[in-house]
């Protein structure tokens, strides 16, 4: 399963069938667009340490297996140490639509009629779509990083600055 697989599922839950959509369709659609991008990030890490061509050695499924979904979102969410680390703008942006995504997914997993506001929430295929859009960025941004900023990016997400 690549993000690329991922996107695919996720155009075929918004738009795969006759409109309007169910909603239901639209929020695993925006789940799964969060997973292509957390499933990006968590496979150029692996393949930043370990390398691509060792994808079956253990060494690359633990470095995989390594982003947990909370304090990833809380690095990727503070700006400051991002830049601090030398996070190109690029990979910044990134990390932005990391946190938007994680943020969405909830709303669509977790608060299946209240948005945070504690308003009724529906989502729309063209909010959807701006969704799958913005991951479809971000693997595309990831993609196209210089090895070396994926890298420090890794290495920024996935070890804890010691005070």
């Amino acid at each position: 399963m690549t993000p690329g697989d991922l996107l695919d599922a996720a155009r075929d839950l918004a738009y795969g069938g006759a409109p309007p959509r169910p909603e239901a369709h639209l929020r695993r659609a925006v789940s799964t667009a969060y997973y292509a991008v957390f499933h990006c990030l968590a496979g150029a890490a692996a393949d930043a340490f370990v390398g691509s061509a060792q994808a079956a050695h253990p060494a690359w499924s633990r470095v995989y297996r390594a982003f947990d979904h909370r304090p990833t979102r809380n690095r990727c969410d503070d700006e400051n140490a991002l830049k601090r680390f030398g996070i190109p703008f690029e990979l910044r942006r990134f990390a932005a639509t990391f946190v938007y995504l994680q943020n969405r997914r909830h709303l669509a997993d977790y608060k299946p009629y209240l948005n945070d506001r504690g308003r009724e929430e529906h989502f729309d295929t063209s909010v959807v779509a701006a969704d799958i859009a913005e991951a479809e960025r971000a693997v595309e941004t990831m993609a196209h990083a210089a090895a070396p900023d994926r890298r420090a990016f890794a290495a920024y997400l996935l070890f804890p600055e010691r005070r």
